[in-house]
């Protein structure tokens, strides 16, 4: 839903999902909510094995998994809260970034579709001031392969799928230029 404040702060909103098998990654920025899916129900194997979360078609199915919608539908709730208070506080500075965390075994399925939806939703609302990004940050990845072992490959310039850099994040994304 649309909220306008003459006093809103810009701020990005970064959806960050990853695969808990890898490793937990180091997010340098606060974290305001956390969707741990290790636990929701998969797909068919054969949609699996054929699409990323970000397909269209592996996201209706994942959604239409008993469960999945009321979660998905309590996340977005919630999480409208959590954004507004943050953007109604007088002490908030501007310009700042906060994650939210959606981690699934791989990091490639349940995580994808649950985070692409929830973003593209926030888009949606045209909140002013609000910046929404999305990194999926072990999409990319050959089974059995762990960020840091990525990272080392990219000369260790970060997870090497766009993520954020060792050493190069410094408080602002680039949606702040």
């Amino acid at each position: 839903m649309p909220r306008t404040s003459h006093t809103t702060p810009h701020l990005c909103l970064h959806f960050i999902t990853f695969g808990i098998s890898r490793g937990s990654p180091t997010i340098p920025m606060p974290v305001i909510c956390h969707l741990d899916l290790t636990t929701a129900r998969t797909p068919p194997r054969h949609l699996l094995d054929a699409y990323t979360g970000a397909s269209s078609v592996l996201a209706r199915s994942f959604f239409s998994l008993p469960g999945h919608e009321s979660h998905y539908q309590d996340t977005l709730i919630m999480l409208e809260d959590r954004l507004w208070r943050r953007l109604a506080d007088p002490r908030a500075r501007t310009g700042i970034c906060v994650a939210v965390l959606v981690n699934c075994r791989a990091g490639m399925h349940r995580s994808v579709a649950m985070a692409e939806r929830l973003a593209r939703d926030v888009r949606r609302w045209r909140w002013d001031g609000v910046c929404v990004v999305v990194e999926h940050l072990d999409t990319d990845v050959e089974r059995g392969v762990r960020r840091a072992r990525r990272a080392e490959t990219v000369g260790g310039r970060g997870w090497g799928s766009g993520g954020f850099y060792a050493g190069g994040y410094g408080g602002r994304c680039r949606c702040y230029g």
